[in-house]
């Protein structure tokens, strides 16, 4: 075998491998209501004989503070015409309404219970109508915030004397002045103060 062709033959190998590695690597894709546990998940078991919620399913802690209460008869061809159902959360006023989903927003953290109750036409309750079931709302989150301590006074030794220099407070900030925590003002004042005692005493000296 010749030298190109040993040469051909070994770059189409390494190529191929190459290439079964990629796909071998790469993610697996997720479609729409894919295999995340909580993509599509329902209660798989009715609440009763007649009504099974799907959504929330049970003891499911949400993150946000609404909820969308789906449910279904477990045997639609049972009845004729559009049934009525009576959907209550908690303790609040509940909602009569045919139709079988219902949004509820601005639920406190905490348990939850979801009550669903079938009636006829005349608002009376079918027996085995009623499903019901408990899920959670978890706490939202804190925001960070930084705490500040106290200004604490800061210790100025000058000449063997102490000096007490507090923590000056925020201000615009200005090229032309040194910074307010550097000492330099109070060091100023104490040497014009000396300044002034020298000549006051000098002056006291020649008269």
């Amino acid at each position: 075998m010749s030298r190109a062709r040993k040469f051909v033959l070994i770059a189409l190998l390494t190529f191929t491998q190459f290439a079964l590695c990629q796909s071998g690597g790469a993610p697996l894709s997720r479609q729409p209501g894919g295999t995340a546990p909580e993509a599509g998940a329902v209660n798989r078991d009715p609440q009763s004989t007649l009504i099974r919620i799907l959504t929330p399913v049970a003891s499911q802690k949400l993150a946000d503070n609404f909820a969308t209460v789906r449910f279904e008869l477990v045997n639609p061809s049972a009845y004729a015409g559009t049934p009525n159902y009576r959907i209550q959360m908690d303790g609040n006023d509940p909602i009569t309404t045919s139709q079988t989903s219902q949004a509820f927003t601005g639920l406190a953290p905490g348990a939850h219970t979801v009550t669903i109750q079938m009636v006829d036409a005349n608002g009376t309750p079918v027996p085995g109508g009623r499903a019901a079931l408990q899920f959670f709302v978890a706490q939202p989150a804190s925001p960070q915030g930084t705490v500040q301590s106290a200004p604490k006074d800061r210790e100025l030794k000058i000449a063997g004397y102490k000096f007490q220099q507090p923590d000056p407070s925020p201000q615009e900030d200005n090229p032309n002045l040194p910074p307010a925590s550097s000492p330099l003002p109070l060091i100023s004042i104490i040497g014009f103060g000396i300044l002034v005692g020298g000549i006051v005493s000098a002056m006291k000296t020649r008269s």
